[in-house]
């Protein structure tokens, strides 16, 4: 008998009662959403592999590599297949497991991210690893079209009263989405699909399509707009135009009054028909070099107000 399949079992056992529980939170965008990181991993097998003496053999079969552009950067898709020798120290046995693991990413780590995502479910799958709450894919239903599908009910199982909680069912399509985004006349519009997405669960290969999606009309809302064309649109919604907003950044005499500034731009001046991104640029430099100046040349009696965080990205 081969001694591979008892120690695989024997982590089996070990993993069985504790798990690894989805205890980090993903940030940024789609925050809604818990995970198992590779160090979760790491930190629950590596005693039980060398307690029950079974080594785990990495070994990269093919890679593909794909490249799309987003705004200024090139995002890199990299999908690998792996093979994992599961083999027992003890006669040599062995058993060998294929998976795929997939990721992106903008610089040199797409290949390494995806290494260690096909590294990762192998072991949840070869050690069947429970987690906390349900990760069972069949729990999604995807209905084609405006079709209402539902999950089937177990057997047995009482009829659950309608609630607000989300269901599967109701969410948006990953497709639907995706439409929607590319269909998005403003910068407010990408923030309301962005939040309806955080709020529910997707997963994570769902988060990073929508994600890339969002970017990239982002950037072109943000690039297409001419500045002049823009600033005519703000003016008739009641945005300052550029030279009025120098201009006051200019005649302020307080860090409080560069405050003021700052918030009005950055809270009123996006969308549509707001600033473009040039003009953010030229208002930030701006409002760093009056920001200089009154730090150097305070006025006798200023009003109170902390510095403002002139590094601060234009938020999204």
């Amino acid at each position: 008998m081969m001694k591979v399949y008892h120690a695989i079992n024997a982590v089996q056992r070990a993993l069985a009662s504790t798990g690894i529980s989805k205890d980090r939170q993903a940030s940024g965008f789609g925050n809604g959403y818990a995970f198992r990181g590779i160090d979760d991993v790491y930190n629950a097998i590596a005693p039980l592999l060398a307690e029950h003496q079974l080594v785990i053999i990495p070994r990269c079969v093919e890679r593909t590599e794909t490249q799309r552009p987003s705004g200024n950067k090139t995002l890199y898709f990299v999908l690998v297949k792996m093979e994992f020798d599961f083999i027992s120290s003890e006669d040599g046995s062995k058993h060998v497991a294929c998976v795929f693991g997939e990721a992106m990413d903008s610089g040199d780590k797409a290949t390494n991210k995806a290494m260690s995502i096909a590294y990762k479910y192998a072991c949840f799958q070869t050690f069947a690893i429970p987690t906390e709450g349900d990760n069972d894919p069949d729990a999604t239903v995807h209905a084609p079209g405006n079709a209402q599908a539902k999950p089937k009910q177990a057997a047995g199982q009482q009829q659950q009263p309608q609630t607000n909680q989300q269901t599967e069912a109701q969410l948006k399509t990953v497709p639907h989405i995706l439409n929607d985004i590319n269909k998005a006349r403003n910068i407010d519009t990408l923030v309301m699909i962005r939040d309806y997405v955080a709020a529910r669960q997707y997963s994570e290969s769902d988060i990073g399509e929508i994600k890339i999606a969002l970017k990239s009309r982002h950037d072109q809302l943000m690039q297409t707009k001419p500045a002049q064309a823009n600033q005519q649109h703000g003016q008739q919604r009641g945005i300052k135009p550029l030279q009025s907003v120098l201009k006051d950044i200019l005649a302020t005499k307080t860090i409080h009054d560069l405050t003021d500034i700052k918030n009005y731009v950055f809270n009123v001046g996006h969308g549509e028909e707001g600033y473009t991104e040039h003009d953010f640029r030229i208002i930030k430099n701006q409002l760093a070099a009056q920001h200089d100046k009154l730090i150097k040349y305070p006025t006798k009696n200023p009003a109170p107000a902390g510095q403002p965080n002139l590094d601060d990205d234009i938020p999204f």
